[in-house]
């Protein structure tokens, strides 16, 4: 038996030790798990689990690398899984800010796992037109075939927009907003809202006047929940953002 700031190993296998900590432990929040802290002196590969029947049995994947970073207007994500057990799909997530202000993850897309595996695997995922908002985060959940998950770390976007644009807030769901800047100079801005079929959903035209935003409320009320896509132009600039509404 081996002892350091009350935590203690045991051998009860051959090749395998158990840590047992000997004093009660303070579980910290972190998204939808938890985690704790401790500190060694070096380091060896180890597993942490609920050790099963034979409690030696390791997680069903190991996270070696999750990196996220911005490719124009896309945010571009990869990971890299060593050992994977029965895993099933992974789904990608992002932090969306609520009407409320409330804050919550949602899943924007799927990758399929390897299921079985204990060679390296290297995956990507791309979100186009990813950057309606100056910083976005991120972190992808594995999820098993028995339903089980894990989550990977949160890793943050930022994008370096030049747009004269902004819409807020996005996703949307009772409000609307555009704001633009720069654009005193110009008469006239058309809005122009297309549905993911490429239908126009309608025109709007804006005689500036020194304003700087305008509510979209009303023109999106009628509109279902969906995807949409939003041509702004005001002499020879023109520009697309993406709209999701609620």
């Amino acid at each position: 038996m081996k002892s350091k700031n009350s935590l203690t190993f045991k051998n009860r296998l051959v090749d395998a030790w158990i840590a047992e900590f000997l004093f009660v432990i303070k579980v910290v929040p972190y998204d939808s798990g938890y985690y704790a802290e401790f500190s060694v002196n070096s380091f060896s590969e180890f597993y942490i689990n609920g050790g099963g029947p034979s409690q030696n049995k390791p997680l069903p994947l190991v996270w070696l690398d999750f990196n996220a970073h911005a490719e124009g207007s896309s945010a571009v994500l990869e990971w890299i899984t060593g050992t994977e057990i029965n895993t099933d799909f992974f789904e990608v997530e992002r932090l969306i800010k609520s009407e409320d202000r409330s804050q919550l993850y949602k899943g924007i897309g799927k990758v399929d796992a390897a299921g079985n595996s204990t060679e390296q695997n290297r995956y990507r995922f791309i979100e186009e037109s990813a950057d309606f908002e100056p910083i976005a985060y991120y972190r992808v959940k594995q999820v098993d075939m028995d339903g089980k998950y894990t989550y990977s770390k949160v890793k943050s976007v930022s994008f370096s927009s030049k747009s004269e644009y902004i819409v807020y807030p996005n996703p949307m769901h009772n409000s609307l907003t555009l704001s633009f800047r720069g654009l005193y100079d110009k008469n006239e801005l058309e809005v122009q809202v297309f549905d993911i079929q490429g239908i126009k959903r309608f025109t709007k035209k804006i005689t500036l006047n020194r304003v700087d935003k305008i509510d979209l409320t009303s023109d999106f009320e009628p509109l279902t929940s969906g995807m949409y896509m939003m041509k702004i132009s005001a002499q020879d600039n023109t520009e697309t953002i993406k709209i999701e509404k609620w």
